[in-house]
């Protein structure tokens, strides 16, 4: 095993970290963005799951303000610093998008769980999460 360089700045050990957040983005050491997709799909889903508690589970709110609330407040939150990370995204981040988005796909249409994620694109106009960065 190899022991990680020391590095001293003004006095104080920097200690090596695996991943560190900076203006809302995660970081990680290898800069392949992942972390960063992953914690922003945790807090959208965690955002949606409270959205849907409130809006209760039979009587809700209308598709076309479900539809607003992804637009404006999800999609805004997840696309966020996507000019740092997003220049050239890899299939594992097109596919970890395209996962995040089908949960709002199938809340805003309120479609069969076996609806493929291309024709929920398709019927509500909004397309892949990758191709909008």
């Amino acid at each position: 095993m190899v022991r990680s360089p020391k590095i001293i700045w003004n006095g104080y050990k920097i200690n090596r970290v695996k991943s560190f957040k900076y203006l809302g983005i995660h970081v990680d050491d290898r800069l392949n963005w992942l972390k960063h997709i992953n914690k922003q799909g945790e807090k959208a889903i965690k955002m949606q799951q409270n959205l849907k508690r409130i809006a209760g589970g039979n009587w809700g709110i209308s598709q076309i303000h479900r539809w607003t609330l992804y637009k404006t407040v999800i999609e805004r939150m997840l696309v966020h610093g996507s000019s740092a990370w997003c220049l050239n995204p890899t299939f594992k981040m097109k596919r970890k998008l395209s996962s995040i988005q089908r949960t709002f796909l199938l809340h805003i249409s309120r479609a069969y769980l076996t609806t493929p994620t291309a024709a929920l694109q398709t019927i509500l106009g909004i397309p892949p999460l990758h191709m909008q960065l």
